[in-house]
């Protein structure tokens, strides 16, 4: 998995990029309370692109860790994290 930036201000735009085997069917970003699927690109290939509010409040600058899920149609499943840091 790749983040960048690693370090994000408000009006940055964050990609983020998984590789996975072929046989992966979803993958999902998890952090505080929120599941986010990444979009399938290609076979073990996914990958999405936001952008950061400029007018996040104060309270959502701090660093975060995001969990980061890729599930098999068989049930299999593994987990990543990565940090990222909001100022």
């Amino acid at each position: 998995m790749s983040a960048a930036p690693p370090v994000v201000h408000g009006g940055d735009t964050v990609s983020w990029d998984v590789r996975t085997s072929d046989n992966v069917s979803r993958v999902s970003a998890q952090v505080t309370g929120f599941s986010i699927a990444l979009p399938r690109r290609g076979p073990g290939h996914f990958g999405l692109a936001f952008t950061i509010p400029s007018a996040a409040p104060p309270f959502l600058h701090r660093d975060y860790l995001v969990n980061v899920v890729a599930r098999t149609d068989a049930g299999a499943e593994t987990t990543r994290t990565i940090s990222m840091s909001f100022r």
